[in-house]
């Protein structure tokens, strides 16, 4: 039962962070918010069943109304957009962390060949997603269009936030370890 109330509790903060991290948003060119870099480190914190249901509820949340998408937006809506592939595709992520980890036993080959997969599944999903809504706007646009606007911008920017992500999991797991001794 404690562990239980642990978890839901992990999930809980996890949501929330996820929240904060889809408002912040880094201004350049086209600004990119923190999510992707949250779901990573919540995955290699907390690993895959809570990472999947902190997403999951992260969705959920969002479509009810609550304003936990990027630029305060909430509700259907705001995942039925031109970035809500992107958000969709966040399910799939601790799938592709939990396939690879169970392939792969060296636990830094793990992150960067599930990262490297993880993206490329969001960039592929991200893409199409943002190609059938703009369509379905009557806006013209080819597929390529589609990449250079949704995806080609975000590849060094999100490769960053792996890496970034990568180190605080080191550090947190450091830090666990020596509360959990404590």
């Amino acid at each position: 039962m404690k562990k239980r109330i642990n978890e839901i509790a992990i999930i809980g903060i996890s949501v929330i962070l996820i929240s904060i991290s889809s408002w912040i948003e880094i201004p350049l060119i086209i600004p990119f918010t923190l999510q992707n870099l949250m779901v990573f480190l919540l995955i290699g914190v907390f690993g895959f069943r809570i990472s999947l249901f902190s997403i999951i509820v992260y969705l959920i949340i969002g479509i009810i109304g609550v304003p936990v998408f990027s630029g305060f937006q909430g509700g259907l809506a705001g995942l039925l957009n031109y970035t809500g592939g992107f958000l969709v595709s966040f399910i799939f992520i601790p799938i592709i962390f939990k396939i690879f980890g169970n392939i792969l036993k060296n636990e830094k080959t793990n992150y960067i060949v599930s990262t490297a997969f993880s993206l490329l599944f969001m960039y592929i999903i991200g893409a199409i997603w943002f190609y059938i809504v703009y369509i379905n706007n009557n806006d013209s646009v080819s597929f390529i269009y589609s990449l250079t606007f949704s995806v080609i911008p975000f590849i060094i920017p999100d490769i960053l936030k792996a890496v970034i992500a990568y180190y605080l999991i080191k550090k947190m797991k450091i830090i666990i370890k020596n509360e959990a001794i404590n």
